[in-house]
C-alpha cells in the first residue's frame, strides 16, 4: 500500500480545472489523530461513533477508497467551529 497522495481531475469539469487531491485512509487517520479502525467506525451508521459530518470515501478501484482533501478540510473546519462555540 502506498502512502502517496493521488491527484485526479474533478468530475465533470473542464481540462483547465486544477486536479483534486485524494488521500488514503491511513493518511486521514494520521491527520485526525485517530486509528484506522476508528475511521471505519465514524463512517458506519450502525456504530455508536458514527459521525454524519465525517468525509465520505470515494471508490477509485475495486479495492481502493480515498478521501478528497477538500472534504477533509471541511470536516476539520466544522470540528474547529464546533469547538469554538462550545
Amino acid at each position: 500500500m502506498s502512502d502517496k497522495a493521488i491527484f485526479f481531475p474533478p468530475k465533470g469539469s473542464s481540462s483547465d480545472a486544477p486536479p483534486q487531491l485524494a488521500i488514503r485512509r491511513k493518511q486521514l487517520a494520521h491527520m485526525l489523530g485517530i486509528s484506522r479502525s476508528m475511521t471505519y467506525l465514524k463512517e458506519n451508521p450502525d456504530s455508536r461513533y458514527f459521525d454524519d459530518r465525517f468525509p465520505e470515501s470515494i471508490r477509485l478501484g475495486a479495492r481502493m477508497r480515498c478521501f478528497l482533501m477538500s472534504d477533509v478540510n471541511k470536516y476539520l473546519e466544522n470540528l474547529a467551529e464546533k469547538d469554538r462555540t462550545s
